[in-house]
């Protein structure tokens, strides 16, 4: 009986189920909407009260006698104040550090330190410190070269007993190969300068030199086109550079200076270039000519595999496009300083920039440089330090092993010059003793072997050094490259590329973004420090000469 009631009444359930749920939900909603607008409604009344109190709080502002707003003011143009003289200090310290290590050379005079000293750059020289400065680069770049030891010719002179060079340090110097052929006919103790008949080294009898010219090579690397004179060749002969161009052109000095400083440390204890951590210096690329590889670098780190070609060339191109820029109606220095100066400096973001844009930093302005050396890669790290600590220190960005441009070096003119005094065999450049020792570097002292030639001739080394960085890809007898076992300069070796900026330091006298701030209770703001020291009148243009 009970089971059938509970059966009508689940049957009844289930008909009227509509019913029962549309007030259980209607119930349901009114008790939400109810809870929800009393938290609304507290939430909009305790709103309401906190923008009324500050709103008194603001109003209140108008009957104070002292304003807190100035007070805050105050206190940031005294934290700001306190901040430039912070930067002020930090940059004049880094800009003298730099200074001192870099300064205007001793040789230029007295005069002429004193004239440029205190001045804003590109002032403060007159005509007879500009004759004064084309003297003094005609005579140091050459010892600028030579500071480095690079691979030449000697002979020795009979009147007093010394070595000394075939042909002098300069813009106009040979080449070790052509040092070479210009002993034929001479006497030389080369093989191919004795005649046919007569033993290598030594002249047949009634020739024109009896006795041989005793030759060596000496030197630790090869630099087969020093950059350093490029500083040099817009000059006109009659015309000595302008202030600006020599503001800009010893500021090229002192970064080369630290460059080659870099190798001459890295090389102090070679004794020739069969153990010098710098083997050769292909290229010492700084400002405009380095700017251009420096962004194709960061476009690669950008974008990895994306085929760029060669960056060599890149500044030049970007330099002609903007090149017609310059010139109109502007004087020959500035056109000299403004062509020195496109895309000399790159930004934040090593874009190279013009001659004319606004320089992104007032401390300092950025010079892109890149070293391409072949080195002994065991020595590398010794070159980064040295990269790091010079006289202008380097922020390296890379390094870059056997770059797509660095080809089989072209070595068919050595192969037949050896220099065994260098690796402790026979003396002088003549036909090595039967069996005698290596070539010019690449095998230690002693050995057999092929040395830095082609192949092995005989029981010594071949040629000396490479003609072209990028030279063609064969040669008498077959590919050679810069490492493994027939490497001219030995199986250590590596082609490399540097890539790094070099901050040159602004003087802060001339800046007027430390100016310190006026607060309201100085009365007058705290003056900058003073400029340049008043410029001393040029001396008057001597006769028959233009200015």
């Amino acid at each position: 009986m009970a089971k059938a009631q509970s059966k009508i009444t689940l049957a009844a359930i289930k008909k009227h189920i509509f019913w029962i749920c549309v007030p259980l939900a209607l119930l349901l909603s009114v008790g939400i909407t109810v809870y929800s607008a009393g938290n609304v409604s507290k939430t909009f009344t305790n709103r309401k009260s906190e923008l009324e109190q500050q709103k008194k709080a603001v109003d209140t502002l108008k009957t104070d006698t002292e304003h807190p707003n100035q007070k805050t003011i105050d206190e940031i143009v005294r934290l700001t104040n306190e901040l430039k003289v912070y930067v002020k200090d930090a940059w004049t310290a880094l800009q003298r550090e730099q200074r001192e290590r870099n300064d205007w050379p001793i040789n230029l005079g007295a005069r002429f330190r004193n004239n440029v000293r205190g001045k804003r750059p590109g002032t403060g020289i007159d005509w007879a410190d500009r004759l004064t400065y084309r003297e003094f680069i005609e005579t140091s770049l050459p010892k600028m070269e030579e500071s480095v030891r690079p691979r030449h010719v000697v002979f020795l002179d009979e009147n007093d007993g010394s070595w000394k060079p075939l042909e002098p340090f300069g813009p106009n110097r040979k080449s070790l190969a052509t040092d070479q052929s210009s002993l034929v006919g001479r006497g030389s103790s080369m093989p191919s300068a004795a005649p046919k008949g007569a033993m290598g080294g030594y002249a047949a009898p009634g020739s024109e030199l009896e006795k041989p010219l005793e030759t060596k090579v000496v030197g630790v690397l090869d630099w087969p086109q020093p950059e350093i004179y490029r500083m040099m060749e817009n000059w006109s002969p009659t015309q000595p550079p302008g202030p600006k161009e020599i503001w800009l052109i010893q500021e090229n000095l002192w970064v080369y200076r630290a460059l080659l400083s870099v190798i001459v440390k890295v090389n102090a204890n070679a004794t020739g270039i069969h153990n010098a951590a710098v083997k050769r210096i292909e290229g010492l690329r700084i400002g405009n000519e380095a700017s251009g590889m420096i962004r194709d670098m960061s476009a690669r780190t950008i974008s990895l595999g994306v085929a760029l070609g060669d960056s060599s060339g890149s500044s030049l191109l970007d330099a002609a496009s903007s090149m017609n820029e310059i010139g109109a109606g502007m004087l020959p220095d500035d056109v000299q300083a403004a062509t020195i100066r496109q895309l000399r400096y790159v930004d934040a973001d090593n874009v190279p920039l013009t001659y004319d844009a606004e320089a992104p930093y007032a401390q300092f302005n950025r010079m892109p440089v890149c070293l391409q050396l072949v080195v002994d890669q065991t020595k590398i790290p010794d070159i980064l330090i040295e990269c790091a600590n010079c006289d202008m220190p380097m922020d390296i960005l890379w390094v870059r092993f056997n770059p797509p441009d660095a080809k089989p070096f072209e070595l068919s003119n050595y192969v037949n010059m050896t220099a065994s005094t260098e690796l402790g065999g026979g003396s002088g450049m003549g036909v090595r003793p039967s069996g005698g020792g290596g070539g010019m570097g690449g095998r230690p002292p002693g050995g057999g072997g092929g040395g830095m030639g082609v192949r092995p001739l005989g029981g010594g080394g071949g040629g000396s050094s490479p003609s072209s960085y990028a030279g063609s890809d064969t040669d008498a007898g077959g590919s050679t490259y810069v490492g493994g076992s027939l490497g001219p300069y030995g199986t250590e070796s590596v082609a490399i590329e540097i890539y790094g900026i070099i901050n040159i330091f602004n003087s802060p006298e001339f800046t007027t973004d430390l100016q310190l701030a006026e607060t309201s209770n100085s009365g007058e703001a705290i003056p900058a420090d003073p400029g340049g020291e008043p410029e001393s009148p040029s001396p008057a243009v001597p006769e028959g000469e233009s200015p």
